[in-house]
């Protein structure tokens, strides 16, 4: 497969493919932290924004307050919910033999194995595509300083498309609004000005 990052056209011929794909799974998670965190809530959905799966979770760890502040979700709140490793064969059979999409996998794939990894559990058998790199070449908005292009916030890059942003930082509202992206960058919502 090319590579999906190259460029703006590129990004776009690979949200087309991706969209069409039949297995596609569209990945968000909501975390305790930024670092040595785990998943507190996760969804997936399909190419068509139909949700496959969506669970909070009950973490082992505190939960930081700026991720809190981000997402909203207490220890209080998470009380009922069941823990990872109750969720873990349901969120693995949805996503088993799936082309994962995520924005920002290099964020929420290692927070998912992290979580199964407490339990003992094992790794998720993935390997994501980012929407987030495949964005940021859409827009090419190149960084010579780090040699990449720049990368774009999903709520920045729902925006553009005119996406609503309505729950943001909730795993089921970001991963709507990834599909969202995928379909601008695929041409079937207005292609967003490069200004």
């Amino acid at each position: 497969m090319y590579d999906y990052t190259e460029d703006g056209d590129a990004a776009s011929v690979w949200a087309q493919w991706a969209l069409l794909h039949p297995n596609l799974r569209i990945v968000d998670t909501e975390t305790t932290d930024l670092y040595d965190a785990e998943v507190i809530e996760v969804a997936v959905l399909d190419g068509l924004g139909e949700t496959l799966f969506h669970r909070r979770v009950r973490p082992v760890h505190r939960i930081a307050d700026d991720a809190t502040e981000v997402h909203g979700l207490t220890a209080d709140l998470l009380r009922d919910a069941p823990d990872f490793r109750a969720i873990y064969p349901d969120l693995r059979r949805v996503l088993d033999g799936g082309y994962v999409v995520i924005y920002n996998a290099g964020f929420d794939t290692p927070m998912l194995n992290r979580s199964a990894e407490l339990w003992s559990l094992p790794n998720f058998p993935m390997q994501p595509y980012c929407a987030m790199l495949a964005y940021a070449a859409y827009c090419g908005d190149w960084s010579d300083y780090h040699g990449n292009y720049k990368w774009q916030k999903l709520t920045a890059a729902a925006a553009r498309f005119g996406i609503s942003t309505q729950g943001a930082h909730g795993a089921l509202a970001d991963a709507r609004m990834t599909v969202g992206v995928l379909q601008g960058m695929a041409g079937y919502v207005k292609r967003p000005s490069r200004g």
